[in-house]
């Protein structure tokens, strides 16, 4: 079970860690009028609801605009909180992201020459453990399109990437 929280549309869990598909948690941050008029009839009292202390996060798997998720999710991301948001994606290291993040996040004024503990956010996303060579060609070119450096060791770095691809991850 999740809730919802009826004053902004945010989904709660009773545990850590779910993931709902984005479109459904659009669906809730949309505020459609049927649902919330549903919504209005129900005791909103503190006593009457019980309050799930997880936010529910997000997964874009299966869903086909990505970047229109970002934009909704984000539409209001000044130049500091992206290059927050574009930092903290491509250095965490156990946590795939969608390139249309990045996009978004450089959309908004995130600079693609910024570095973090001494390595280039270019190369943090060309050695990013967990994702799928599609969404590293995609997010490489996006980043060098807005000014990332190419130097020695983002080359190094795409030597060793084109290395562990095989041919049959070739499309």
């Amino acid at each position: 079970w999740l809730e919802v929280d009826h004053r902004k549309g945010d989904l709660h869990a009773p545990i850590a860690g779910v993931r709902v598909r984005a479109d459904l948690l659009l669906l809730f941050a949309s505020r459609p009028r049927a649902m919330w008029e549903l919504f209005g009839g129900l005791d909103a009292s503190e006593d009457a609801i019980h309050t799930y202390p997880f936010p529910v996060s997000i997964s874009t798997v299966g869903v086909r605009e990505k970047l229109l998720v970002y934009r909704t999710l984000h539409p209001n991301l000044d130049s500091g909180a992206a290059d927050q948001l574009l930092r903290s994606t491509l250095v965490d290291s156990g946590t795939p992201f969608d390139a249309e993040l990045v996009q978004r996040c450089l959309e908004c004024g995130a600079h693609a020459k910024g570095a973090e503990d001494g390595r280039s956010l270019l190369h943090w996303a060309l050695s990013h453990p967990a994702m799928l060579a599609p969404v590293v060609q995609w997010t490489a070119t996006l980043l060098v399109q807005a000014g990332a450096p190419v130097g020695p060791p983002e080359a190094e770095a795409i030597g060793a990437w084109l290395a562990e691809e095989g041919d049959e991850d070739r499309a």
